[in-house]
């Protein structure tokens, strides 16, 4: 069995460019961003028999997001896809603890 070296996520991302860059909204600052995005195949160390891919989008003035997923993306409109349902997540999970807190 081949052992893989364990590296942290920034690190395996760290110096490649981005496949694609797009402009999208940024609803914290509204305004408009450019972003890009970048696919890595990836495995988790205890089992390695899954591949996995990491999307990394990128901006100025803002961390990269790092979002893991099981599917096999490859192309960038597929990466693209997985950053805006993330994004409209976060926008959902928000919107929840905002009428949470509202709720007591």
């Amino acid at each position: 069995m081949r052992r893989r070296k364990r590296r942290l996520t920034w690190k395996i991302a760290q110096g490649k460019r981005g496949w694609s860059q797009r402009t999208v909204w940024d609803a914290r600052r509204a305004s408009f961003v450019v972003a890009t995005v970048l696919v890595l195949q990836v495995a988790h160390p205890t089992h390695p028999e899954h591949p996995l891919s990491l999307v990394v989008c990128r901006s100025q003035g803002r961390s990269p997001w790092y979002l893991l997923t099981a599917e096999t993306l490859a192309t960038d409109e597929q990466a693209w896809q997985v950053v805006f349902v993330s994004m409209r997540s976060f926008q959902i999970e928000l919107s929840w603890k905002y009428e949470k807190s509202e709720l007591a």
